[in-house]
């Protein structure tokens, strides 16, 4: 809105200094413990549906509370986190969360109010707290309906050789089942990746449709290369030792560390086993090898998000 302008140098209302007092506002939003902000109807109903749907509802003068000519709306939040949403709704810079308490603020209010821009950052920074807290990081996923964040919490408690203990706060936020599928998913063994489950040809990629087949009557030159050292492993057939240490690395990061199906087209990884195919001086290192085996990654890429997540009830 071009008429807009903050007051001054965003004044002070009681303790709390924030920049939301602007000079054309026509709505004041009191925070619990008694901050005005003074907003707009329009941006609110722009990026609410809550708002949208509050400011249709009929207002009469003996429930409307009136401060500086303005009608007040009274919140539920303290005026902390009150501000923190509004720089979601106007056009300020990225909020920065430096704790999981103030993530999981966000995340609720960003659900209350209907708030997809406050929702989508929470969510993605309540992502990197999954390895410290696994078990609140499910827990919170499963409350607020967002998969992402309890197949990331549920994989990364694998790490743990028994679940940590759990906090009091998020797990009354689970129902019995979600916190049992946790505890099946935690004991399951993953078996390994691909010990009697490699597919026995060679990768072609369906530019239509993007998917990946499998020929079966070609077997790829990076699985059995007769000029490279063979890998004396059992379960894994006749395959190049760069071969078994790729797959060894994927397995171990989805056992030990809770990964998902990235880490198989992880560029560290993949550098790895393509710096032992480059090695070879004949099969390993042609072109075709090269672009089956980065398809082969997608495919177990797909295969390990497939396979090893746990089952949702939404």
């Amino acid at each position: 809105m071009q008429s807009s302008q903050l007051t001054e140098s965003a004044k002070e209302d009681g303790s709390f200094k924030h920049p939301f007092t602007f000079a054309d506002a026509d709505v004041i939003l009191r925070s619990s413990d008694g901050v005005n902000f003074k907003v707009h109807r329009l941006v609110l109903s722009l990026a609410s549906p809550f708002f949208r749907d509050l400011f249709t509802l009929p207002q009469t003068s003996s429930n409307t509370t009136v401060a500086d000519c303005l009608p007040v709306i009274p919140m539920s939040e303290a005026a902390s986190l009150l501000s923190d949403l509004l720089q979601f709704i106007y056009p300020f810079p990225d909020l920065i969360m430096d704790s999981f308490s103030s993530v999981t603020a966000i995340l609720k209010g960003g659900d209350k109010y209907q708030l997809q821009r406050a929702s989508s950052a929470a969510q993605k920074q309540m992502l990197k707290y999954a390895d410290s807290d696994p078990i609140r990081v499910y827990a919170l996923g499963c409350y607020y309906k967002v998969a992402e964040l309890a197949q990331a919490g549920a994989r990364a408690s694998r790490r743990f050789p028994s679940l940590p203990e759990p906090a009091a706060d998020e797990f009354q936020m689970t129902s019995s089942i979600q916190l049992w599928r946790l505890i099946k998913f935690h004991e399951t063994k993953i078996t390994d990746l691909f010990a009697n489950q490699l597919p026995s040809g060679s990768p072609s990629l369906n530019e239509d449709t993007q998917t990946i087949s499998w020929n079966t009557r070609l077997i790829p030159h990076w699985r059995n290369c007769p000029y490279c050292p063979k890998s004396e492993r059992t379960g894994y057939g006749t395959c190049t030792f760069w071969w078994q240490n790729y797959v060894d690395c994927i397995a171990k990061e989805v056992k030990e560390h809770g990964k998902n199906g990235d880490c198989a087209t992880d560029p560290h990884n993949m550098a790895a086993a393509l710096h032992g195919s480059a090695l070879c001086p004949t099969l390993c290192g042609m072109e075709a090898s090269v672009e089956a085996f980065r398809l082969f990654s997608q495919f177990i890429s797909k295969e390990i998000d497939t396979r090893y997540k746990i089952d949702l009830d939404f």
